[in-house]
């Protein structure tokens, strides 16, 4: 895995020790709000696969510490998940709670397992925790207000998040299979990939996070999406 420093002219710069060796094949990678740790997602995947058909192993979660001085990264953590293929890993706004999406290996399904993140950035699996769904959550996105998760399981489901204990609640299902989600700023948008079409499509949210309009634009095969305060953006194939 590498990691870069993104310099005043917009180059890349690597930072101290990149690339980092990992243990596994990386699946996912992402940081808490507050830039002080990286969690990155690890996976074994069949023989002779690009990365995409993982096997019924389980898979790790490793805690890197941010130097926020050079960038580079120093290991915490690394723990075995209770689930395979991670694909997504979502934390709370507030960054005390982070969930990793996996599919069970005992039982068919999916599942979302919830960790404390303490000081240090020590993992705490929560009491209760996973919390079953459909199937292998592939994409998480939390709403800015920490208060909801939507997860592509790969129809959407709403996950309702008390914010003291971090403990998921599933609300609802909605039958529309997606590959990707993602929520803007203002948790008005929920923006999805559709799984079976060439399509994205945009939810409109209220303050108590059920979608209340949906709108699809057909276009060429989207493969990523993310949004920002005005824009959503669409990476092709």
């Amino acid at each position: 895995m590498s990691g870069f420093r993104v310099a005043d002219d917009g180059s890349l710069v690597p930072v101290p020790g990149s690339p980092f060796k990992t243990e596994r094949g990386v699946t996912v990678v992402k940081s808490d709000p507050h830039g002080r740790f990286v969690f990155i997602g690890e996976g074994r995947s069949a023989a002779g696969t690009t990365g995409t058909d993982c096997i019924d192993e389980p898979g790790v979660l490793a805690v890197n510490k941010i130097d926020p001085a050079s960038g580079a990264l120093t290991q915490v953590e690394s723990l075995t998940l209770r689930g395979s293929c991670v694909r997504d890993i979502a934390v709370d706004p507030s960054g005390k709670h982070l969930y990793v999406g996996v599919k069970n290996i005992s039982t068919s399904g999916g599942s979302i397992q919830e960790f404390s993140i303490g000081p240090t950035g020590a993992l705490q699996e929560l009491a209760g925790s996973p919390v079953i769904v459909e199937e292998l959550p592939v994409s998480l996105a939390m709403h800015p207000s920490g208060r909801f998760i939507f997860a592509a399981t790969p129809d959407v489901s709403i996950l309702d998040r008390n914010s003291t204990t971090g403990t998921l609640t599933v609300r609802s299902v909605f039958s529309t299979p997606k590959r990707q989600l993602a929520v803007n700023p203002a948790g008005t948008l929920l923006v999805a990939r559709e799984r079976d079409s060439d399509e994205t499509s945009q939810f409109q949210l209220d303050a108590g996070g059920n979608v209340v309009a949906e709108t699809r634009q057909p276009a060429a095969t989207r493969f990523a999406i993310a949004t920002d305060p005005l824009v959503t953006v669409v990476q092709p194939r």
